[in-house]
This record gives structure tokens, sequence and C-alpha cells, in this order.
């Protein structure tokens, strides 16, 4: 991993939660750490660049969001870094004319999003990550 390591996020995560911030984002080589602690009415703050998925994975519980069907993906307009509240549609799978939306049953941070918009999935396939 280039200029980020698990000190420097945890170093991170610590000085913004010791400082009452209630979002961080990191990002290092185009690389990018982001989390979000309980609300807290100080303002956001960008602590500097970011580690891969598996980083992040290791800090925050994810939750998988997957196509419930076969079909192609149309995505909400969300972006990486968005709360995400529980039961809302990140998207829908649509195949012969059948809508199946991509709800996400726990509020959390989106963190990724593993398709692109009009991708044809199959039946459980990954299709995002929420940060919980």
């Amino acid at each position: 991993m280039s200029g980020l390591s698990r000190d420097l996020i945890e170093h991170a995560l610590n000085t913004a939660q010791q400082n009452g911030y209630r979002f961080v984002n990191v990002k290092v080589d185009g690389e990018r750490f982001m989390a979000t602690f309980e609300a807290h009415s100080a303002p956001e703050t960008v602590v500097g660049d970011v580690p891969d998925m598996a980083a992040v994975e290791q800090l925050a519980t994810m939750h998988d969001l997957k196509a419930g069907s076969v079909g192609y993906v149309s995505l909400a307009d969300l972006a990486i870094g968005d709360v995400v509240e529980a039961g809302q549609s990140i998207g829908a799978v649509t195949a012969l004319g059948l809508r199946h939306d991509i709800v996400s049953s726990k509020s959390g941070t989106l963190a990724e999003i593993l398709v692109e918009d009009g991708a044809p999935v199959e039946f459980g396939q990954l299709v995002a990550k929420v940060a919980i």
C-alpha cells in the first residue's frame, strides 16, 4: 500500500473523534477511506489520503447489497460517502419489465459501488457495500 497505513487511518479516526468531527475523509495516492461517526454539531474534515477496500473493511462493518434477480441494474443518484438510510433503495434490477429494488436494510455510509449503471447482473451478485 502506498503512503497509507493502518496506523495512519487509526490516527485520523482518533483525532476526528477527539475533536468531535462526524465525518472523516482520508485520501492518499487516489485511494480513499471514509468514516462517519454519530451525529455531532462539528463540521466535516478532510484528513488526507486513503487505503484499499480491504483496509476499510477491517475498520468498519460492511453491509452487502445484492441483486435480487437476474437483469440490468439502474443505480440511484448516489455517490461514495453518501448516507444511506435503512429501507432506502440504492437502485433496481430490471428484467422482463419487472423491477426489483435493491434496498439497504441498515443505515450507514455508501462505501463501495461494484457495478456500473446499466450493467447486467446475476441473482445474488454483490452490487454495493454500506459501512455501518
